[in-house]
């Protein structure tokens, strides 16, 4: 009797999970964004002797290291990779420990539409590096002087094969494992099992992102909010200063309304929690939230704060689990 409970509650699970599976194969795709980036180091081994003899150290506790390409000259290139993987984390979920992350088939045209011209930019940034590669290494030759050596410079093939950005998708599917016969060994009902808790928490953990991500925004304006008044001294007396209440910018505000007014297309397991969330926020705390009157009037703060209080606390208390 204990084996049947056993079992039945396995194939429940099972089957859990393969409609968690089958509903979100609908509403997302899995993404692997990886950048192949050179930071323009290479390691000269042959100053190690000399310094080791100099200092009375051992060779194996020294590394040097020199700068052959500028940060000028990588500037662009970086700061594109910099925008890229902001736009991919805020724009997936996470999945799993290996690198993927789930994109809602909502934001999938938008995402594909950014990284293609991502990576158009990129080609004309590689091509300015070609142009530049004579310069690049005049540059390293005065730069480290004696220190120089031409053959740890890269080629121009080097520098090149050195700044790609690669993105892969991934169909959420069905492992056919779960699939396999009610009559099969304990052995292998187990490994299903086993199989369906990791997709089941893969998929709770994107769920529950979409939650955390929100309330970790709402409670970093509301603590910027409640700041403790400041006294200043000046001349002939003080005056009172809200700390940080007084340096609302613009971007970090909208950087919210955009996080809210985004969040239904993350929403892609449907949770009508989330939705109705989404709801009240646009309904209650989009209308007032303005950089210029949260910086000027204390009362609208305060009103700010009211709001923020009430929905941190809801959000948090609808986490899935």
């Amino acid at each position: 009797m204990l084996k049947y409970l056993i079992k039945k509650t396995m194939n429940e699970q099972l089957n859990r999970a393969v409609s968690i599976l089958t509903n979100t194969a609908g509403n997302a795709v899995l993404v692997r964004l990886s950048w192949s980036f050179m930071e323009g180091r290479r390691s000269n081994k042959s100053l190690v002797s000399g310094i080791a003899t100099q200092h009375h150290a051992n060779e194996s506790d020294i590394s040097v290291t020199n700068r052959l390409l500028d940060k000028k000259f990588l500037k662009e290139i970086k700061s594109l990779r910099t925008k890229t993987l902001d736009f991919h984390k805020k724009n997936t979920l996470p999945y799993d420990d290996s690198g993927l992350r789930l994109l809602p088939a909502r934001n999938l045209t938008k995402y594909r539409k950014f990284l293609l011209e991502a990576e158009e930019k990129l080609g004309f940034l590689k091509g300015d590096l070609d142009s530049s590669y004579d310069a690049m290494k005049l540059d390293a030759q005065v730069r480290l002087n004696g220190l120089y050596n031409e053959a740890l410079f890269p080629t121009r093939e080097q520098v090149q094969d050195s700044y790609s950005m690669t993105a892969r998708y991934e169909q959420v599917s069905i492992p056919s494992q779960l699939y396999l016969s009610t009559a099969s060994t304990d052995l292998n009902d187990a490994m299903r099992n086993e199989m369906a808790r990791d997709i089941e928490a893969n998929l709770l953990e994107s769920h529950k992102a979409n939650f955390t991500r929100l309330a970790e925004a709402l409670q970093h304006l509301l603590l910027r909010i409640q700041a403790p008044v400041k006294k200043v001294n000046v001349l002939g007396g003080s005056i009172a200063v809200q700390g940080e209440q007084l340096h609302f910018r613009n971007a970090s505000v909208d950087a919210i309304k955009d996080l809210i007014n985004a969040g239904e297309s993350m929403n892609f397991s449907n949770d009508p929690k989330f939705s109705a969330i989404l709801q009240r926020l646009e309904n209650r705390l989009l209308p007032d939230l303005q950089a210029n009157t949260l910086r000027e009037s204390v009362e609208h703060r305060e009103k700010v704060a009211s709001v923020l209080e009430t929905e941190v606390s809801d959000i948090l208390a609808n986490l899935p689990c």
